[in-house]
């Protein structure tokens, strides 16, 4: 059985998502530094690219538990895996926030940087110089609008 058998039984192995979650192939891409939560313990934010959907697409996972996770559901910047969760949380107005369920999650590639970074490049797509901040913005006025008054005083 070579790698890419042992690669593809570790990915059929994923549990179908649960009512009202979906499964989500995922490039990460940023993790923030570790953050003690009363609720999740220490966590870690990640953002990603969402690869399974046709057009690549940002994705922000979190609440991500990683220091003291178990080996195999920490990954490292430009894995891709497969993992189930849920978007729009009540607490989360982000579009792109998307509550993983780490227990349900299989690491599918890890991209290399041969060839200038060809194989992430290829991934990001459309993405790599079209997404602004202030585009993000304009996407979530509430969410902008929420941290104005946060910082006003």
């Amino acid at each position: 059985m070579g790698d890419d058998d042992a690669a593809e039984d570790r990915i059929a192995d994923l549990k179908a998502p649960r009512l009202g979650e979906e499964t989500a192939d995922v490039m990460i891409t940023v993790k923030t530094y570790p953050n003690p939560s009363e609720t999740y313990g220490e966590t870690v934010c990640v953002a990603g690219v969402r690869l399974d959907r046709g057009q690549p697409d940002w994705i922000r996972l979190y609440p991500v538990k990683f220091r003291n996770a178990d080996f195999d559901s920490q990954f490292k910047k430009y894995e891709i895996i497969r993992i189930n969760g849920t978007y729009h949380q009540a607490n989360d107005n982000r579009p792109e926030s998307f509550r993983p369920r780490q227990d349900e999650m299989v690491h599918v590639e890890r991209l290399d940087t041969k060839k200038n970074w060809l194989l992430r490049r290829t991934k990001l797509g459309s993405l790599m110089g079209e997404t602004t901040m202030c585009d993000l913005l304009a996407q979530n006025p509430k969410g902008a609008w929420r941290r104005r008054r946060r910082h006003s005083g």
